[in-house]
């Protein structure tokens, strides 16, 4: 048997040429357990033990600027310093499914937009278009509401955003998507062994 295993951007590709006369539910077997590896990686912080993601400072800088940019009051989930890496709406964990596109050949992955920058990490500048004044009267709204649960320099952080044109945001690369080898090995041999 030849297992062929290709990484594109944030999916998986699996082609079974196998001896076996249909490999469709051994392909299906390994994209539910890739899956559900996959989405434990966001529980673990990391895509395997030992291997922990960059964690996530106390503040969602990105996402309190889209918030004011769409006109929206700042959510207080974004200044969690609890918060894990990844989990802030949990729409991305959500997303990974897998698929058969053929009988011999199958994917899984996620079709969220910012799915790549997560996977491999980004540096970015975000440009601020919504009203200065009225972004600035959320700032405030915000601050004087949760300001005295934040640190010094997270408080100083948010009000700089008032005057920001630009927000630069570097996101460290978390990986999510994977299986280990051995579980593959493990399922294919497990296949097999009940065909033969």
């Amino acid at each position: 048997m030849r297992i062929k295993v290709e990484m594109e951007e944030q999916k998986v590709l699996f082609d079974f040429n196998a001896f076996l006369d249909s490999p469709h539910e051994m392909i299906e077997r390994i994209l539910i357990q890739a899956v559900i590896f996959s989405q434990g990686s966001f529980e673990r912080q990391g895509l395997y033990e030992g291997k922990k993601w960059w964690p996530p400072g106390p503040i969602n800088k990105a996402a309190i600027w889209k918030d004011l940019n769409q006109g929206k009051n700042i959510k207080a989930r974004h200044v969690d310093p609890n918060r894990k890496a990844l989990m802030n709406t949990g729409k991305l964990v959500r997303s990974i499914t897998w698929r058969m596109n053929s009988e011999t050949e199958g994917q899984y992955g996620t079709n969220v937009s910012y799915a790549s920058n997560q996977f491999h990490g980004t540096d970015m500048r975000l440009q601020k278009v919504g009203n200065p004044a009225e972004i600035a009267k959320k700032i405030e709204k915000f601050l004087k509401k949760h300001g005295s649960s934040l640190r010094e320099k997270d408080v100083k952080a948010i009000r700089r955003m008032k005057k920001s044109k630009f927000l630069r945001v570097k996101i460290p690369a978390r990986p999510f998507l994977g299986i280990p080898g051995e579980q593959v090995l493990e399922i294919v041999s497990k296949y097999i062994d009940e065909r033969f």
